[in-house]
């Protein structure tokens, strides 16, 4: 059976880290660094697909299907 209470407050924190590496990209963007900003945000984008990915494979293998 899934935690999904669990599975919430691990999405939040993730979120909440992405949102911080967001305000982190605006904040080098308003000192000039664009291309700083464009790689932390290549960075936020490459680990919001890798964690909707791991919590697909998550919620397959905790239901026990084998793809």
């Amino acid at each position: 059976m899934r935690n999904l209470s669990q599975e919430i407050q691990t999405l939040k924190a993730e979120l909440e880290s992405l949102l911080d590496d967001m305000q982190f990209c605006e904040e080098m963007m308003s000192k000039g660094n664009n291309k700083l900003a464009q790689k932390m945000l290549d960075c936020v984008y490459s680990s919001m697909k890798n964690t909707a990915t791991t919590h697909e494979l998550r919620q397959t293998m905790q239901g026990g299907k084998d793809e």
